[in-house]
């Protein structure tokens, strides 16, 4: 499947604004079956109805149980089901005159975002159809297609069903159906299986302002020909949009039984579909499948990644296996951009390690092997938390501090590190593969401390001053007036310490006093101001950030 493709349809995802409801054909859900041993038309088997789960199927799609065999008893089995009973399968009927089992139709407005195929087994001797094609419709013409092969890997048996993946198809406007055609091997050797169509609610139409821009930005990116730039044309277009309201929430759940695609990320994709599945609360993805180049996915933080006030990016993750050909490459990594792109974090995870890539461009590799430490990403899911303050970082796995430092500017390579709030996990390399599970993945911003908690933090500096020796009145001092003006943003006013050290150290402009050399975070902090400590020095001004600058 084509990368840019992919990218166009998760961008256009991000305009409809929030993921779609999905419903699933698992065809175990009929209202009169045949039994598991037999097999019958769908329009038998769904009560004389053609329609079934929003979508009017062709009359020769065929309903068959899990013990269905064409030659019974000792023959082998038909087909495998992906649900846990019935599959569908391609009939022969008269279609203008031609009896065939090409060319099946769909006939809905909904968008397929997965199916299941396999090759069936007639009598032990060979297969059916080596590939399928789904055409994406609107009346005759076709709008997209997607292929998906079809192997004989266990001869004389039928073979486990494949997904074939079409979220693709998200970018389509005006879809009213599909249809299914096969490579035949033979004359006789022509039919498939399949189950498990996944289809949700269309969304809604781009401006073709949206598309021209999307498609320069696409083109620009493939000119660029950076051995990185599998991401660019999705990132690209993805800055196009802005970012939604702020504020806390999750970005994925594995829980909910969907994939990424269906949670409002980017499918980010070179070379083959990697294999994909969401089980037991996880979401699985694995790069290591033959042609698989690159695969992960991406999305616009839904709220500014203010690097300066901060934020945590929350995370459950296992690194089941992971391979690489080259020390600077990962087959796994976390991608984040800040509001400001100069300040950006790529995480590498190896099966026994984390790293950070730093960006060097006279290196011929530009991002090389950073920062480390030994962790064991394997052993089970883990809870990652990144947390963003004052430009720098720490990432803690299950609760240990792992790595700390400086974010990174890397806006040199281009696209997505040029592209504000951006934020993406997966296989970035084709120097490195993976199999990964993912379990949630949540972003907040750090708050501004509320009048109730200045309030609080300024009674207890007052009793603090009655009780303090001599030695500690010009700290506190310093601290209280910070307590006083940060207490006085929130009321309206600004309020001023009575001693003449205070008044000094809050100059009305808000710039830093003769002496101050820290910056005061929080909103103050945020806007590039600061409260200076002209009072503190030595280990009264460690103190002073101890009591007042951490958070």
């Amino acid at each position: 499947m084509r990368p840019v493709l992919l990218s166009l349809a998760a961008t256009l995802w991000f305009l409809a604004g929030s993921s779609q409801a999905a419903v699933t054909a698992t065809f175990d859900d009929l209202p009169t079956p045949p039994a598991l041993t037999t097999a019958t038309g769908l329009f038998f088997a769904n009560g004389g109805s053609s329609t079934y789960q929003g979508v009017v199927w062709d009359s020769r799609f065929g309903v068959a149980g899990e013990a269905y065999r064409v030659d019974p008893p000792g023959g082998p089995l038909f087909g495998l089901p992906k649900s846990p009973s019935y599959y569908v399968t391609n009939d022969s009927a008269d279609v203008g005159g031609t009896f065939t089992s090409d060319g099946l139709l769909m006939t809905t407005t909904l968008v397929l975002t997965e199916a299941w195929f396999g090759q069936n087994e007639y009598y032990g001797f060979g297969g059916g159809a080596d590939q399928i094609t789904i055409h994406a419709l609107h009346g005759s013409d076709i709008l997209g297609s997607v292929s998906l092969a079809l192997p004989d890997d266990t001869p004389g048996q039928p073979e486990p069903l494949r997904m074939i993946d079409t979220s693709a198809f998200v970018s389509l406007a005006g879809i009213t159906g599909y249809r299914i055609d096969r490579r035949p091997q033979g004359e006789f050797s022509d039919s498939w299986v399949a189950d498990n169509f996944v289809f949700q609610s269309p969304v809604p139409e781009a401006s073709t302002g949206w598309l021209l821009l999307l498609g320069l930005a696409g083109v620009l990116a493939v000119r660029r020909g950076q051995a990185r730039s599998f991401i660019a044309r999705a990132a690209l277009g993805a800055a196009l949009v802005a970012a939604g309201p702020a504020g806390a929430g999750t970005l994925y759940d594995a829980t909910l039984g969907t994939r990424p695609v269906l949670q409002g990320w980017l499918p980010l994709a070179s070379g083959a579909p990697a294999a994909q599945s969401v089980a037991a609360g996880t979401y699985t993805l694995d790069t290591t499948g033959a042609g698989v180049v690159i695969w992960g996915n991406g999305r616009l933080s839904p709220l500014p990644l203010d690097t300066g006030a901060g934020f945590d990016l929350s995370f459950s993750l296992q690194v089941q296996s992971e391979t690489h050909t080259s020390v600077n490459r990962a087959g796994y990594s976390l991608v984040v951009v800040g509001a400001d792109n100069t300040r950006a974090l790529e995480i590498a995870f190896w099966s026994g390690s984390v790293w950070v890539y730093d960006y060097d461009a006279s290196h011929p590799d530009r991002f090389v092997h950073g920062a480390d430490t030994t962790f064991d990403t394997g052993a089970s899911l883990r809870n990652y938390t990144l947390s963003v303050r004052n430009q720098q970082f720490t990432l803690a796995g299950d609760g240990t501090t792992l790595l700390a430092g400086a974010l990174n500017d890397y806006t040199a390579e281009g696209a997505p590190y040029t592209v504000p709030n951006f934020i993406f996990f997966g296989d970035d390399t084709s120097r490195g593969n993976s199999i990964t599970k993912l379990g949630f993945v949540s972003i907040s911003a750090v708050p501004e401390p509320g009048p109730a908690a200045l309030l609080l933090a300024g009674l207890a500096a007052l009793a603090w001053r009655q009780r303090a020796n001599p030695a500690d009145r010009r700290l506190q001092r310093c601290c209280l007036a910070w307590l006083g003006s940060s207490l006085g943003r929130h009321l309206g006013h600004r309020f001023r310490g009575s001693h003449r050290g205070a008044r000094r150290s809050l100059r009305g402009d808000g710039r830093l006093a003769a002496g101050g050399r820290h910056r005061v975070l929080g909103a103050v902090g945020r806007t590039g101001q600061g409260v200076g400590c002209g009072e503190c020095n030595g280990d009264q001004q460690v103190l002073h950030d101890r009591l007042l600058f951490r958070q």
